[in-house]
């Protein structure tokens, strides 16, 4: 889970956590993130890992990057989309399963499947 918190100062930062289940017992606990990112999108879980649309903060270009987050390594990872694929990230745009692949589907019905994923 990433949790956005404000400062003393007025500044904003996030914190990451990830929830761990334990026999009977549930505790949240802070883990560290290299990249500093916006998710923008619910995600989605592929062989334990998860994947979401971010926009990574200090990029002056919007929804180009997939976030993955690898629930047993407890790591996080980016892949930069380029032109012309940025559409498969726009809002309207949504990340599925398919088949064991990573896919962008389009409220057109349009699916786009994104191969080494």
């Amino acid at each position: 889970m990433i949790r956005w918190e404000r400062g003393r100062d007025g500044s904003m930062y996030q914190e990451h956590q990830v929830l761990t289940l334990e026999t009977g017992k549930l505790s949240w606990r802070m883990i560290e993130c290299d990249v500093p990112h916006l998710p923008y999108s619910t995600s989605v879980c592929i062989n334990g890992v998860l994947y979401y649309k971010a926009d990574l903060q200090g990029s002056s270009s919007f929804h180009d990057t997939i976030m993955s987050f690898d629930v047993r390594s407890e790591k996080y990872n980016f892949i930069k989309v380029v032109e012309p694929f940025t559409g498969l990230l726009h809002p309207a745009t949504t990340l599925i399963n398919c088949n064991g692949k990573l896919a962008s589907i389009r409220a057109n019905d349009e699916l786009i499947i994104i191969n080494g994923v």
